[in-house]
């Protein structure tokens, strides 16, 4: 969740500051939160070598509503 407001705070700023780039800054906060998955939580859930879909839930709800937050911050800006 520490990655979906620092996201948000990141777009929020982007938003105010350099509108020509925010798509940039967009991608950016998507890559790097799936990289931190891949990085640190994927290696510590295929320790057993299945994962669970309540494992697999763990990272990608909070992910998932960081994103659909993102994406209203960026829609409620822009109209």
């Amino acid at each position: 969740m520490l990655m979906a407001i620092s996201a948000i705070l990141l777009l929020g700023y982007g938003v105010s500051k350099k509108k020509r780039n925010l798509y940039v800054t967009y991608f950016l906060t998507v890559i790097i939160k799936l990289g931190v998955y891949v990085i640190f939580f994927y290696p510590k859930l295929k320790l057993d070598g299945i994962i669970l879909k309540e494992e697999f839930f763990i990272f990608f709800i909070p992910y998932l509503v960081g994103l659909i937050s993102e994406i209203f911050l960026l829609i409620r800006r822009f109209s």
